[in-house]
């Protein structure tokens, strides 16, 4: 046979036998190419515009004016060091009081520690901006709610001051509202790894006569330095990604980040640049990029410093002795602080005509009206419907693209295409939310995607939640499907069930749990989220947390209050109702 017509031969073979693959595997390759389309094509456009020149309706040359631009300008290395600054020390006080926590829960006989671990979760239910709407409403410089009693007592011993002590637009105030946003995260990145470590040890050490503060510090530490690494990693990354602080704290300070540099040059300045932003947020991706790589790299050495083995062991507790009252009042300040004082101001905001600071006649003034004037506007429950579609619909397709995504990771036998994936969906974690949200923007207003009929519509914010839900949900998936052996899904193959119908009749079932908790917390983190429903929202896919921040820039406090009062009133129940779900499920399951 000649070269020709083996040519002739294999080229058709080749291509019915790729058709016959596709066929075949569409149930898995549709989901990876919808994952690929919706981190590759919005990433690879976001960096090719920041070579360009132009606008986004006419884009430019290629060129790196962008870039020499950006490290020319003074504010740009401004934000750059406040941003490093802010993680640095925001990170370190966020991990420091989550590990407080944690040991008094898991290692002492602090009193109550039921509670307080209920307690500790209580912030999982209260919107991240509606918590810093709040803390800046008790520490405003002028008419905070801690800074007015402050100064009156203030001048009572002498002292006059016309504003402060405390000054929130300030970046010690940002960093304080940074600490607070990220402590229940890293206290359960740290309550398992205190539990779970074998006492034998510490036991060691006492015997040999060293007492407890020696012994915490030289062995207990010591063993938990992985993990504390981890935790302090993984804080530093969030707070680089700090977002609704720094625009409600920091802008009206003059404090620029990353972040709200960004937003400031695609929102508020005139005429915006979005090249200039692709080229801030290449840089911002980069960084985060080090430390997301540096991040994985801790974990994976974490096993050398395995200290349980098959042998039995319990957990030691320490006694307090009168300690423990001094760490009960520590608690309870710090659940103040961070739950009942926001609360307490926004409910307090939500019942007056204007913002006042306590006072008798402010208390003599309060009423319902600003909820009647609230429920008056038109747009509410479009605003409320919008925000219900997209805790239902990014979700799910979050947990269904997880779900595919995982099962490939766990169950593909070439090594190449299992790292290419996990890469892939774990790539959006180095990515802030304003980013991907300007680089959405991006495909969906130039061509050829404009067309798409995606842009202003409530789609393109569930796109960038998924987008950012990818990480972790596969994360939650990876280990649940590891857990289920291979052959349930060959036996039913053998059984002539197409793979399609075994996912859902037989993997799916199993990994109800682990899909149902990873749902409810997408669906969490949907109704929380910020950045995303700011950037690429509008009049037809507002969302009530940008309704409450619209009220706020403003200068609407009151109304924006009681939106926030609304918004935990539908969150609150819906974290109980989901906790009771998961619980009832693990049982059947059982």
């Amino acid at each position: 046979m000649t070269a020709a017509a083996r040519t002739m031969t294999v080229g058709p073979s080749r291509t019915l036998a790729v058709l016959t693959y596709l066929k075949e595997n569409w149930v898995v390759l549709l989901p990876l190419a919808l994952i690929a389309y919706l981190v590759i094509v919005p990433l690879a456009l976001l960096v090719m515009m920041s070579f360009r020149d132009g606008t986004l309706v006419r884009p430019g040359g290629w060129t790196l004016q962008n870039y020499v631009y950006a490290v020319q300008l003074n504010l740009f290395w401004e934000a750059l060091r406040n941003t490093v600054l802010l993680a640095t020390i925001g990170a370190f006080g966020t991990v420091a009081i989550a590990l407080f926590f944690a040991w008094l829960i898991e290692r002492s006989d602090l009193p109550g520690r039921n509670l307080v671990w209920a307690a500790i979760l209580l912030p999982v239910a209260i919107p991240g901006i509606f918590a810093t709407l709040g803390l800046v409403l008790a520490f405003s410089p002028r008419t905070g709610w801690i800074n007015v009693p402050l100064r009156d007592f203030l001048s009572a011993v002498g002292i006059s001051l016309e504003t402060g002590p405390f000054d929130i637009y300030s970046m010690g105030g940002l960093i304080f509202l940074d600490v607070f946003s990220g402590i229940t995260t890293v206290f359960f990145m740290l309550i398992g790894p205190l539990r779970m470590l074998d006492p034998a040890l510490e036991d060691a050490a006492a015997v040999s006569g060293t007492n407890y503060r020696t012994t915490l510090f030289r062995v207990t530490l010591p063993m938990l330095i992985p993990a504390l690494l981890a935790a302090y990693i993984y804080s530093f990354i969030s707070s680089l990604d700090n977002f609704e602080a720094a625009l409600v704290a920091g802008l009206p300070g003059g404090i620029f980040l990353l972040t709200t540099l960004i937003y400031f040059t695609v929102q508020l300045q005139s005429p915006v640049d979005y090249p200039l932003a692709a080229a801030f947020s290449v840089f911002f991706m980069l960084i985060m990029l080090l430390f997301v790589f540096y991040y994985q790299r801790v974990v994976r050495v974490s096993v050398r410093y395995a200290t349980i083995t098959g042998k039995g062991y319990r957990p030691k507790r320490v006694s307090l002795g009168w300690w423990k009252w001094p760490a009960l009042a520590l608690t309870i300040l710090y659940l103040m602080v961070q739950v009942f004082l926001p609360l307490g101001v926004m409910l307090y905001t939500s019942l007056l005509p204007r913002l006042m600071p306590p006072s008798l006649e402010a208390f003599s003034q309060m009423s319902l009206d600003t909820y009647r004037r609230v429920f008056e506007v038109p747009g509410l429950m479009r605003a409320v419907t919008n925000t219900a579609l997209l805790v239902i619909i990014a979700p799910t397709i979050a947990m269904v693209l997880a779900l595919i995504a995982s099962w490939f990771i766990v169950r593909r036998r070439r090594l190449i295409e299992r790292t290419m994936l996990d890469g892939l969906v774990f790539f959006p974690h180095a990515i802030p939310g304003v980013i991907v949200a300007i680089a959405l923007i991006m495909v969906y207003l130039t061509p050829p995607f404009r067309f798409l009929p995606i842009y202003g519509t409530i789609f393109i914010i569930a796109m960038a939640l998924v987008i950012g839900f990818l990480p972790f949900t596969t994360r939650i998936m990876n280990g649940a499907v590891i857990q289920i052996h291979k052959e349930l899904e060959e036996a039913s193959y053998v059984s002539g069930v197409a793979r399609l119908r075994t996912l859902v009749l037989i993997t799916l079932p199993l990994l109800m749990p682990a899909f149902l908790a990873g749902w409810i917390l997408a669906s969490a983190r949907a109704m929380r989220a910020f950045s995303a429903p700011l950037l690429l929202g509008g009049r037809g896919n507002e969302v009530l947390v940008i309704r409450m921040y619209s009220y706020w820039d403003n200068a609407l406090f009151p109304e924006a209050a009681a939106i926030g009062m609304l918004f935990v009133a539908i969150a609150a129940p819906l974290a109980l109702l989901a906790r009771r779900v998961i619980v009832q499920v693990g049982r059947l399951q059982e």
